[in-house]
């Protein structure tokens, strides 16, 4: 996801957002969508936010494995429906092996 959002795309600029204590990019990835991207200080991904105008989807990185960097407890929201939330917990990261597979669910 990392390299999918922000990576790929050199003109992409960070700024500091002392208040949430981020570094934070946005950039539209068509004519009426926005992407929100933010950075803990370790660099490692906080949160996404995907916004349309008739839907928006909040994803935070919850924690990190030390080790890796990758994910292992995700939260995902939508705005249209608050009260539910996909909670994703990687239960396995392998960064290795014949198919680099990060992790499994």
């Amino acid at each position: 996801l990392r390299d999918q959002l922000i990576g790929t795309n050199e003109a992409l600029h960070y700024r500091y957002d002392g208040n949430g204590d981020h570094w934070i990019t946005q950039y539209s990835i068509s004519s009426d969508r926005t992407v929100t991207v933010a950075l803990d200080r370790d660099l490692h991904m906080s949160f996404v936010l995907i916004e349309d105008p008739f839907e928006s989807v909040f994803i935070q990185y919850k924690s990190v494995d030390e080790k890796t960097g990758y994910p292992n407890d995700i939260e995902i929201t939508v705005k249209s429906q608050p009260d539910y939330k996909v909670t994703i917990e990687v239960t396995e990261i392998r960064t290795g092996g014949p198919f680099n597979t990060p992790f499994s669910l």
